[in-house]
């Protein structure tokens, strides 16, 4: 949960949750103490305590746990719009690899025939919203060092 603590969460949930935490917590966020915590770590505890959800997938956590629809979650770009997922700066390996693959296959699609490309156009899109998600992940989890 240090991820949570210096606002390092990626995917439409982890965005979500830094958010509302940032609202919510407003000053407090960056002094370390909130009106029913103690401290940051206490309200980490008990969040963490409080989410037996959780479910790690390698490219991230879905907090939606069994209620998750997505059967495939080895295809991330199902994930990262998703309200319940989150993307921590441990996944990033996981993020950056998916973008080299992506990369290297989307170009030896290109040397294709048009013919076989027309045949592989569903493989091709699968592959540019893969990349499209690690993109997103990638620039999430990487901005603090961007700002730096």
């Amino acid at each position: 949960m240090s991820a949570a603590q210096d606002g390092t969460l990626a995917g439409k949930g982890g965005q979500n949750f830094i958010a509302k935490l940032t609202e919510i917590l407003a000053d407090d966020l960056t002094t370390g103490s909130t009106p029913h915590f103690k401290n940051m770590e206490e309200l980490i505890s008990f969040a963490t305590k409080h989410t037996n959800n959780f479910r790690g997938v390698s490219h991230g956590y879905c907090t939606k746990g069994a209620e998750c629809k997505v059967r495939n979650a080895a295809d991330p770009s199902h994930c990262v719009w998703c309200d319940s997922y989150i993307a921590t700066p441990r996944h990033l390996p996981h993020w950056l690899v998916v973008k080299k693959r992506c990369e290297s296959q989307l170009a030896a699609f290109e040397k294709f025939p048009s013919e076989i490309k027309q045949r592989l156009k569903a493989f091709s899109a699968a592959l540019n919203d893969n990349l499209e998600a690690a993109n997103i992940i990638i620039d999430q989890l990487t901005i603090k060092v961007k700002e730096a």
